[in-house]
């Protein structure tokens, strides 16, 4: 139904507008809106965050925006997850984060994602870990330039996550070239998606497709199939509803004799801007966070390679100082050989002096041997004269006795 109203205050990814009645509502901006500024606009411009319908990059940009340029309170700390997310590609995969965006657990859903190494994305904020996951996806050839995703998302404690804003952002950065379709959820369909051992993402898909009375095995259907039903079925309702809403339009238009022509093409205009999505004015604010975040990742990667220059100067310095060491050591190690050498030929020295005199006192002790045994012979010598004259003498005195 179209409503009138007038611009109260007009903040970065929307504008508050007061109601004829003094009801207020949060609207999406658009271009060349002032403050007071009476306009024309519809339910489907009131910004809500609750629409059940599937979520297309082009609608969540605005709300990933809205979420974007408002400060985030600080959270204590918690280990309990407070959402999940849910990617089919195939592998299929869900990540439950906690209150802070960090990645708490990692479920695999069917056989292919039990070949990923996704031990390391427990831990990490969700952003970062899309992108490990798809560097991962890529370094085990799941990953092509023409990539379907069905991502889904509930919230499973009432915290009223923006994960719609923050997912179309996030993929996009990580799946670059990829088509994604995303599923809201909440957390009675986890909990049966659970029971039932399928993703959060195909279950959704399920229900949407039984609603449509579809006969389509979504259990077991490769991910583009279902992504192409999902699609088909989201243009088809989305024709009916724009038709609906025009049908509306034109029948207020004539109803409300005191609405202006300019302030009919004005509302007319406001449909055109729902039809193509996020006004230029946000995408221009996205794109300028985006390229203020690749200049921040461009500085981190500078410091980040200043610190591995630093820490390579540092480990060539103590290599220098662990080389210098063992040459000082060498430099001690050689001196000790020399000192021990030194040392070895003084005691050889003073061995040999001790055998010289060894041998200078045997040979004197021999000598006195010697000299005593030629004493002893000669003694023995003179005995024996001695003894030859005594007979002689003997001899001659009997001579003359006779």
């Amino acid at each position: 139904m179209l409503k009138k109203g007038v611009i109260m205050s007009i903040f970065s990814s929307y504008a508050v507008v007061m109601e004829k009645g003094g009801q207020f509502h949060r609207i999406q901006l658009k271009e060349d809106m002032q403050v007071g500024q009476g306009i024309f606009f519809i339910d489907e411009d009131i910004i809500t965050y609750t629409s059940p319908r599937i979520c297309k990059p082009s609608t969540l940009v605005a709300l990933a925006a809205a979420f974007l340029l408002v400060l985030l309170p600080i959270f204590y700390t918690i280990q309990v997850p407070v959402a999940v997310v849910s990617l089919d590609i195939n592998p299929s995969i869900e990540l439950l984060i906690n209150k802070q965006g960090v990645v708490k657990k990692i479920i695999d859903k069917n056989q292919d994602s039990m070949k990923l190494e996704l031990k390391g994305l427990k831990g990490q904020p969700l952003e970062r870990a899309l992108n490990t996951l798809s560097e991962e996806l890529e370094r085990k050839g799941f990953k092509s330039v023409e990539d379907f995703i069905l991502v889904s998302y509930a919230d499973l404690k009432g915290n009223s996550l923006d994960l719609g804003g923050l997912l179309s952002v996030y993929m996009e950065e990580s799946f670059k070239n990829a088509h994604i379709v995303y599923l809201p959820s909440d957390k009675q369909v986890y909990t049966l998606s659970q029971k039932d051992s399928i993703s959060l993402g195909r279950y959704s898909a399920g229900i949407l497709l039984e609603e449509k009375s579809e006969d389509v095995d979504f259990r077991n259907m490769d991910i583009p199939s279902l992504i192409q039903y999902i699609e088909e079925m989201d243009e088809e309702s989305q024709t009916d509803d724009w038709d609906d809403e025009r049908d509306d339009v034109e029948h207020d238009v004539e109803e409300e004799d005191d609405i202006e022509k300019n302030d009919v093409v004005d509302a007319m205009n406001n449909l055109n801007h729902l039809g193509n999505g996020a006004s230029t004015n946000i995408k221009d604010k996205i794109n300028n966070q985006n390229k203020d975040k690749d200049k921040d990742k461009e500085d981190d990667d500078k410091e980040d390679e200043i610190k591995d220059k630093d820490k390579d100067k540092e480990d060539d310095d103590k290599e220098d100082e662990i080389k210098d060491k063992d040459k000082d050591k060498e430099d001690n190690d050689k001196e000790d050989e020399i000192k021990d050498k030194d040392k070895d030929k003084e005691d050889d020295d003073k061995e040999d002096v001790i055998k010289e005199k060894d041998k200078d006192k045997e040979d004197n002790d021999k000598e006195d041997v010697i000299k005593d045994k030629d004493k002893e012979d000669d003694e023995i010598e003179e005995k024996d004269k001695d003894n030859g004259n005594e007979e002689e003498e003997g001899d001659d005195s009997n001579e003359e006795d006779d």
